[in-house]
């Protein structure tokens, strides 16, 4: 047998410090106001170490002091609390849909500053696309404090759907017979990090990044957009599968030989259990027709209802079957209107299989493509991943 590693690496002992001062750092997100002595007793690290990557953290203008606490104590001076600076950063983060781009300037507090959107139809050439994007970039951070151009950003991420089992992030180009990926393209156009996933995979990092310790650090995430989509966080990373297209929940097989799918198979989950497959069924085009029927529902409207929510809490429980996490969280666009609907049958289905699961409802708006899209740069560029320690030297 020819083994070169075994897949074993070793460290070295800066990345165990990015490492360390990423664990710093999140141990003062989630917690909010915390001292240096708080902070070495949960991380266990020694406090000479805790205090010189705090000052690290400090002099990047991540982390701000407060004053003396009010804690009292028996000896000595009341402890130096320390609370992430929120307007260290910004990004720009973008929900791509198939009518209309939605965007947000997002602080590293998760609270958006300034937005915007504009109608648009997908699929559509790149240079256009990149134009829109850049565009709109540029607007929402005009008169920023602190942010002259696009290069103070810590980037922008963009969120879009996945076309049948293939992400739109490849468009063609005008005289060229290849395909660049959105990413390349922009990352050209940009003077920073640009990030571009599925709008379901991103809306789950954000759910987990802007949740600040309210959602496990493994959990399902459902996607009620147009279309069905999901995502799954591991150990608070995301999980994107060998080619990125993971938690394609849209495309479980809900009725075998059912009814034929756009992408090419035949009774795809999609075609009973999306808003596009209820929209259709009700006959209405768009999402105030369709509040205004949940609103006053007729009989067989909420038959109808009732068999796309049944055909969604059925996949649902299915990929529990085989995840066995211990929370799904339903979010997207569409979430809160269809969530009572859709918990009474989870909860019926998960009853009979003896499942205990805690079932909730995003609390990220509609926009949670766009926040997701948002958090995941700050996710990247901040969180503790352990594979950041086992980086290979170039």
């Amino acid at each position: 047998m020819n083994i070169k590693n075994a897949g074993l690496v070793g460290t070295n002992q800066r990345h165990g410090q990015e490492y360390n001062k990423s664990v710093v750092f999140e141990h003062i997100r989630l917690f909010g106001a915390i001292s240096r002595a708080d902070i070495s007793e949960k991380t266990l690290l020694v406090p000479q170490t805790v205090s010189n990557l705090v000052r690290g953290l400090i002099e990047e203008g991540l982390v701000i002091e407060l004053k003396q606490s009010n804690v009292t104590r028996k000896r000595g001076a009341n402890p130096t609390q320390l609370i992430v600076n929120e307007n260290a950063y910004f990004t720009i983060g973008i929900q791509v849909q198939y009518s209309r781009i939605f965007a947000a300037l997002v602080n590293l507090g998760g609270r958006i500053i300034r937005s915007m959107e504009c109608h648009w139809d997908l699929p559509s050439d790149l240079e256009s696309f990149a134009d829109e994007i850049i565009g709109m970039s540029n607007e929402l951070v005009k008169g920023i404090e602190g942010i002259y151009s696009l290069s103070d950003l810590q980037g922008i991420g963009v969120g879009i759907p996945n076309l049948y089992g293939k992400v739109v992030s490849t468009f063609p180009v005008p005289g060229d017979s290849s395909q660049l990926l959105i990413r390349d393209y922009l990352k050209r156009r940009v003077d920073c990090e640009v990030i571009v996933g599925n709008n379901a995979h991103l809306a789950a990092v954000g759910e987990y990044w802007m949740g600040r310790g309210k959602v496990p650090s493994t959990f399902l995430y459902v996607y009620i957009g147009d279309n069905v989509g999901g995502g799954l966080i591991v150990n608070g990373e995301e999980y994107v599968g060998a080619s990125g297209k993971s938690m394609e929940l849209g495309h479980i097989q809900y009725m075998p030989n059912g009814l034929p799918c756009y992408c090419g198979a035949r009774g795809c989950l999609d075609q009973y259990g999306s808003i596009n497959a209820l929209r259709k069924n009700l006959f209405i085009e768009d999402d105030k027709s369709l509040q205004d029927i949940l609103s006053g529902a007729s009989e067989h409207q909420l038959a109808v209802i009732h068999a796309g929510m049944e055909a969604l809490a059925a996949s649902i429980v299915s990929v529990l079957a085989v995840l066995d996490t211990s929370t799904c969280v339903i979010g997207g666009p569409h979430a809160k209107t269809l969530f009572p609907y859709l918990l009474i049958l989870l909860k019926n289905k998960m009853r009979e299989r003896e499942y205990v699961v805690d079932v909730r409802c995003s609390e990220m708006d509609i926009h949670a493509g766009a926040i997701g899209a948002a958090s995941t740069v700050f996710h990247d560029a901040l969180w503790c991943k352990t594979s950041n320690m086992l980086k290979v030297e170039s």
